[in-house]
């Protein structure tokens, strides 16, 4: 033991470089190196990269050859590199969620997710370490293409903007295709259900793979113009905010029952919508500077429809929640009454779900109308100007809206007790079968009713398609005065609905705080006192 300890290594400090490297490592997630590790090892990372090797160097000489065919030697950085993006994003929108899907799915396949859960390792730092992993793989895979992309700003044709776009553009929507790759996984608790999910992931990261093969072109076309830029804004906006939703919901679905598994996701929704508002409303405005009408239609068509029936979608997956809350939970409320009031929404709970999807359809389509009148320089409460084509579609979507996402909140309050696993996927299902029952039902009786249309008078035809949302939607563009009757039948639905659903739903929006006791008190102040001297022994350490 003294020649061990008089050794010369042990008794010279180490160099700065060297504290720091393991202070880093002590940070690093453990799982973070365990699934690197097994990244780095396995048959498809290995494969992958040297495919991508050989697809890269063998572009390289076609879009030479390409270039020389067509006397084209001087501007074609911009065409190499659009086919380089094309081959880098397989890889990137297709293996990485792909194994990453995987990665967590093998953790419930083998029921290794119970040892994590145990271990001082929170559900954050688990997902952080896979996706850790993901973004170590895409970071080699991408200097695969570094050489390349240097070979193209040589060969001009593209500047340094445009190419740090398109890298970015992948990266992020590489990470947002891995958090919702973990989110499936977290669902995949059978192994039915987790090929069902691995399938619907396969089929999405294709889908995501062509649009991006599809936007690279338009990029290689069309570079440099604001629209372009403010474009790919909009599409790197909706990748972030998809990606932050999905990784809290996969953080969720692995932590403690007793934890709060929905204020974070509550809060990534809204961050979500305001983000993806701003910056589809930043393209709207540069695009179309001059089309009042055009941006008018996109509004109440477009950004209505879609954040309506989102809000439908998830509003039906929280109303899914089990009942009742966790005194750790309730021990972190706020203590006032007012804040309770105000951080009551974000609060796990099926009714404060409820309120929380309703209130967001009511806010969004108020706000959308608000934004119209600005736009259209009309006075909060002046009527004219009003045009039915433009507000209608305000009033459907709120309509509809609520009255679906009140019978799946009445369903699975009255019902849901019977449904003790994946609640969450039968609320999801739930709205998607009431939207296909509703227009396959409004389809079959009107083609029965109606089938001879010259014997009935035209007017009563389609009569039942009123109650089918799309065919509404579809028609209010052309005839909106034809579904005021709709629309007064519909408020009176979602106005009885809607009362149902709050007085259920309002006996759960504030809830008393409970007291926090003593001997959680004095484990929490131990470990802030521990954590306070290992961060001191660290900043000693890397002097």
């Amino acid at each position: 033991m003294s020649e061990i300890a008089s050794h010369r290594m042990l008794q010279t400090d180490q160099h700065w470089v060297d504290r720091l490297s393991t202070w880093f490592a002590d940070r690093c997630s453990p799982i973070l190196v365990k699934e690197a590790r097994q990244a780095m090892k396995s048959w498809h990372f290995q494969w992958t990269f040297m495919m991508l090797l050989l697809a890269v160097v063998a572009w390289s000489f076609m879009g030479i050859s390409i270039a020389l065919f067509n006397d084209e030697t001087q501007e074609s950085g911009g065409m190499l590199m659009a086919g380089y993006m094309v081959i880098l994003g397989f890889p990137l929108a297709i293996v990485l969620p792909l194994a990453s899907f995987r990665s967590l799915a093998r953790e419930f396949d083998d029921e290794t997710i119970q040892l994590l859960s145990i271990t001082t390792l929170s559900a954050r730092r688990i997902v952080l370490g896979k996706l850790g992993s993901a973004a170590l793989q895409m970071v080699i895979y991408m200097s695969a293409v570094v050489p390349c992309v240097a070979f193209s700003y040589l060969l001009r044709g593209i500047d340094l903007t445009q190419i740090a776009m398109l890298l970015l553009v992948p990266a992020v929507s590489s990470m947002s295709l891995c958090c919702l790759g973990l989110m499936l996984a977290g669902f995949a608790r059978f192994n039915w259900l987790a090929i069902l999910l691995n399938l619907a992931l396969m089929a999405g990261v294709v889908a995501c793979y062509f649009g991006w093969c599809g936007f690279n072109t338009e990029f290689y076309r069309a570079a440099g113009s604001s629209d372009m830029i403010f474009g790919t804004l909009m599409v790197l906006s909706l990748f972030i905010g998809t990606g932050y939703v999905a990784f809290e919901c996969a953080t969720s679905l692995i932590s403690f029952p007793s934890e709060d598994r929905s204020s974070r996701i509550r809060v990534a929704i809204s961050l979500q919508l305001l983000l993806a508002i701003a910056a589809f409303s930043a393209f709207m405005y540069v695009s179309a500077p001059q089309n009042n009408s055009f941006r008018a239609e996109i509004f109440v068509f477009g950004y209505s429809t879609c954040i309506t029936h989102y809000l439908c979608l998830v509003g039906a997956m929280m109303v899914s929640e089990q009942t009742g809350m966790s005194y750790r939970v309730r021990r972190g409320l706020p203590t006032s009454l007012l804040g309770r009031l105000l951080w009551g929404l974000y609060v796990p709970g099926p009714g404060r779900g409820y309120l929380y999807a309703l209130s967001g359809i009511g806010c969004w389509n108020l706000g959308i109308l608000l934004l119209l009148r600005m736009d259209a320089q009309v006075g909060l409460f002046e009527v004219s100007g009003i045009q039915y084509s433009q507000y209608m579609p305000l009033a459907i979507n709120f309509l509809f809206g609520t009255i679906y996402l009140t019978m799946v909140y009445l369903f699975m309050l009255f019902c849901g007790r019977w449904i003790k696993y994946g609640r969450q996927l039968v609320g999801a299902l739930l709205v998607v079968v009431m939207y296909m029952m509703m227009a396959i039902i409004t389809t079959t009786i009107d083609a029965f009713l109606f089938w001879d249309r010259s014997y009935y008078n035209n007017s009563w035809s389609g009569v039942a398609q009123h109650a089918n949302w799309p065919y509404v939607l579809g028609r209010l563009g052309s005839s909106a005065s034809d579904f005021e009757a709709t629309a007064v039948v519909g408020s009176i639905g979602a106005i009885f609905l809607a009362m149902i659903g709050c007085g259920f739903a309002l006996r759960e929006w504030v809830i008393s705080p409970v007291m926090v006791p003593q001997r959680v008190q004095d484990e929490d102040k131990r470990r802030a006192m521990t954590q306070a001297e290992l961060n001191k022994m660290d900043g000693v350490s890397l002097k």
